[in-house]
């Protein structure tokens, strides 16, 4: 089974920023992130094992890499079992998970992580228009950090009390220029920008899945929201999967695009899809004060204006990582080019999985040269819960993807009772079944895949009452 190469660049980027560059371990070296980071310098990784840290964390102005152990072998396990929750701050008003607001450079990174807990940040906006409460997973301030690979989901920054309004869910950038790629926000909320906000910001936003972000009461914007000072304050938004976001409200901006809203600055769309967004009032993308929205080679619900753009259901395969199925319409029609090509297969002039087609660019997150396979948005339950003993119970595996075939599934901790793993292909037929002991499963159950094809397959554990979709199996892609 050939390995496929999802992380070009990583290696590079965490050991050749300095000549005396040190990694330190957590928890090895320091039992906290926060410790580890003060006690970095410039160009230095702090390497994060899996584990769940209760941190409000600070970069303090280090320009490091922040990192899990998810670029050692492409693993998304790692991703999901590594884990920054922001829930026990030690003031409310700084609740935000991760802070950067000490001038922090593009050499400042993170990376490999789930991002949630988060409640924002108490903020005064430089540019005069008041207080609010901002950042639930990320919050940046003359920033212009790389955030990649992370899964940034359920922050909710809604609590008024004391501040105007409260946004950016996921993300908050202001007056910076971060990267943000290769992400899944999923479910987060803000009353404003439930998935990212850019307040007098520009930046990249490519190859991520915004999905099932809300709110929107005050000024709009499901996935997306921006302001600035002109439409020379952009954004580019390039080969994102913007989907089932959802905003409500009755005030003059509230409610208003489930996609995108925008005030005087600019967002630049190519290659995206945006659908099944919905909001109170008007279509998924909103503009106001000058505000422009360009698209051009997008599927967007609701017949947006643009270059080449389609307004055709995309046939999605599933609904937590958002593939496209045979025949989508969206699959090469993206820009042409070999600038937006996707990543070719063994098989000369065919986009290597999970792009598909030709190598032309595929509209969404699987399309273009930043193709790679992320975690799928969590919280997709099927059945009842309802065993509240179980919520900390959980089921992973490794590696996924799959580079053999065989794979290894572990339980967090020993719940006692048997555990019936169940795999199911895209059209939902079960294709493998069996019962696990706790105590088995504790230590390592290995799963022979022979036989499975290529593709991606959906794994189910229930233990005792609780009946949950774990997440997406990658198999030999």
């Amino acid at each position: 089974m050939k390995k496929q190469s999802f992380l070009p660049g990583i290696l590079l980027l965490l050991f050749c920023g300095s000549l005396h560059a040190t990694i330190i371990h957590v928890p090895a070296d320091y039992s906290q992130i926060q410790q580890a980071i003060l006690a970095s310098v410039n160009g230095d990784t702090v390497l994060v094992s899996p584990g769940t840290y209760y941190e409000n964390i600070n970069f303090r102005g280090k320009n490091i890499v922040l990192t899990s152990r998810f670029y050692e072998a492409n693993d998304t396990s790692f991703i999901t079992s590594t884990i920054i929750n922001g829930s026990q701050p030690a003031n409310q008003d700084t609740a935000s998970c991760i802070i950067l607001n000490s001038g922090e450079d593009s050499t400042a990174v993170i990376q490999g992580f789930s991002i949630t807990g988060g409640a924002g940040t108490v903020w005064l906006d430089v540019h005069g228009a008041g207080t609010y409460r901002e950042g639930g997973g990320i919050i940046t301030e003359f920033s212009s950090p790389l955030i990649q690979y992370n899964l940034i989901h359920d922050n909710i920054v809604m609590n008024t009390t004391g501040v105007a309004s409260t946004g950016g869910g996921g993300i908050r950038s202001g007056d910076g220029n971060p990267t943000i790629r290769h992400n899944v926000i999923c479910h987060n909320q803000g009353r404003y920008g439930g998935g990212i906000v850019f307040n007098y910001a520009s930046g990249i936003v490519e190859n991520n899945i915004i999905a099932y972000n809300s709110g929107g009461q005050s000024h709009g914007g499901g996935g997306l929201w921006g302001s600035g000072t002109d439409s020379l304050t952009v954004v580019h938004v390039e080969n994102n999967t913007i989907v089932n976001n959802q905003v409500t409200g009755t005030s003059a901006y509230g409610g208003k695009g489930g996609a995108i809203q925008c005030f005087s600055m600019k967002f630049d769309l190519y290659n995206n899809i945006l659908w099944g967004n919905t909001q109170s009032a008007g279509g998924p993308i909103s503009t106001f004060f000058g505000g422009v929205v360009r698209a051009t080679n997008c599927d967007i619900q609701g017949n947006f204006p643009g270059s080449n753009n389609l307004d055709v259901n995309p046939l999605f395969a599933d609904s937590v990582s958002f593939l496209l199925s045979i025949g989508s319409p969206c699959i090469d029609a993206g820009l042409p080019g070999s600038t937006f090509f996707d990543p070719q297969s063994e098989s000369i002039g065919v986009a290597a999985f999970p792009s598909l087609g030709t190598l032309r660019n595929d509209m969404g997150v699987y399309g273009g040269h930043g193709s790679v396979i992320l975690p799928h948005c969590p919280g997709m339950f099927t059945g009842i819960n309802s065993d509240r003993s179980n919520r900390n119970f959980s089921v992973d595996v490794y590696p996924n993807p799959a580079h053999s075939d065989v794979v290894l599934v572990r339980a967090s901790k020993n719940f006692g009772k048997d555990v019936l793993i169940s795999i199911y292909d895209y059209s939902g037929r079960e294709i493998y079944s069996r019962k696990f002991s706790s105590d088995s499963l504790m230590a390592g159950e290995q799963l022979s895949l022979s036989g499975f094809g290529n593709g991606i397959y959906t794994l189910r554990y229930t233990c005792g009452e609780s009946r949950r979709v774990l997440k997406l199996l990658v198999v030999k892609n």
